[in-house]
């Protein structure tokens, strides 16, 4: 069951707050992530290909300004930053790969939808839970073929899968403080 009832006494909830938090980590995230590569001067981020886990590149971002130093070293933990997987903007490579950035988008998109429905604990919880992870599928599809060499994706399309799965992410944790909250309430 989906409701549409913010204010319980006329106050607000307390999931609908905890979404709306989430929904603002989210948002300030992807927008530092899009922004980036302008507030860094023109052509001075160039090739940051490394490896998952790894911080490869400190020595580079540690030149940056804060927050922009920050921001590249997470792209650099989380993401592999392979240059020709990147989106470019004012010269400068993003700090993360176009299927990492369209992640980061999407928990933005699906942590604001998830402010406006309330997921009721039932057994029907699980069938709605399996449509969402319906939504992993395409990127999925898309990096185990390009993994495996079967084709060459683009960035369209990594940024595309990102936001799908992004969104489905953030749905699952809208799911999660609905039931934290009507479990304890």
């Amino acid at each position: 069951m989906v409701s549409w009832g913010l204010r319980v006494n006329k106050q607000i909830r307390p999931d609908i707050l905890a979404k709306f938090f989430v929904f603002l980590f989210f948002l300030n995230f992807a927008i530092l992530l899009i922004f980036a590569p302008f507030f860094l001067p023109t052509a001075t981020v160039k090739d940051i290909s490394g490896r998952v886990g790894v911080i490869d590149n400190e020595k580079t971002f540690s030149k940056f300004p804060f927050p922009w130093n920050y921001i590249y070293l997470f792209g650099d933990l989380w993401c592999h930053q392979k240059t020709e997987r990147s989106i470019i903007l004012n010269g400068n490579q993003s700090p993360l790969c176009a299927r990492c950035l369209g992640i980061f988008v999407g928990l933005a998109i699906g942590s604001y939808i998830s402010i406006f429905f309330t997921f009721s604990v039932s057994k029907e919880i699980y069938k709605k839970i399996l449509i969402i992870l319906a939504f992993f599928i395409p990127m999925l599809i898309d990096g185990l073929g390009q993994a495996f060499e079967l084709w060459h994706s683009t960035n369209i399309i990594r940024i595309f899968t990102g936001m799908l799965s992004g969104f489905a992410y953030s749905i699952l944790i809208g799911i999660a403080i609905d039931v934290v909250y009507f479990t304890i309430k």
